[in-house]
């Protein structure tokens, strides 16, 4: 299983080097995932002469993968302050009149 997903991750890397401005973390796992392996198991039955044809369409289809940018944050995170662990009574508070 470890060998298959490095296999994956690798070939995800040569796809996005392929495209030169992009970084292997913004190909998308699960649909590249999906067509590598719809692709490699089709080569068996791939002549040995049309192997680098194959790979260079694999290659040429790295852009469809690539993963729209990051939408900002619009909720920045916050520190909550935490309860203590004492009860704590109510103030009395006496009107001065």
């Amino acid at each position: 299983m470890l060998l298959a997903y490095n296999l994956l991750r690798f070939m995800m890397c040569q796809m996005a080097y392929s495209l030169n401005t992009v970084m292997p973390y913004q190909i998308g796992f699960k649909q590249a995932s999906i067509f590598l392996v719809s692709q490699l198991q089709m080569l068996p039955a791939v002549a040995p002469g049309r192997y680098p044809e194959v790979l260079r369409y694999i290659l040429d289809m790295a852009e469809s993968f690539v993963l729209p940018e990051r939408r900002e944050r619009t909720y920045p995170r916050a520190v909550k302050k935490r309860p203590s662990r004492y009860a704590t009574r109510p103030s009395r508070r006496r009107n001065s009149a």
